[in-house]
């Protein structure tokens, strides 16, 4: 059965300060760019988590009226800008 689970790495840490979310993985950090970004380590915060429950949560971060495949790219964008991070 394929894993359509998004966990962090190990010693990946999600911090948030008054500069908003961000992922930290030893001397190395990056920040959430967006409300998208914001709203996936909000979520991924919780646990590991399926690839529903991450898109779910950019979609309530989005305007209303985006269009549903915009939610899709905004979470490719977070894998990709955080695919260092993030479990292989």
């Amino acid at each position: 059965m394929e894993q359509n689970n998004v966990c962090l790495k190990p010693g990946a840490e999600i911090y948030h300060d008054s500069g908003g979310y961000g992922l930290r993985l030893g001397e190395n950090s990056r920040r959430a760019k967006d409300a998208a970004q914001s709203a996936v380590l909000r979520t991924l915060s919780d646990a590991h988590s399926s690839l529903d429950e991450l898109l779910a949560a950019v979609t309530g971060a989005m305007p209303e009226g985006t269009p549903p495949c915009m939610a899709s790219l905004a979470l490719a964008d977070f894998v990709l800008d955080f695919e260092n991070y993030l479990e292989k």
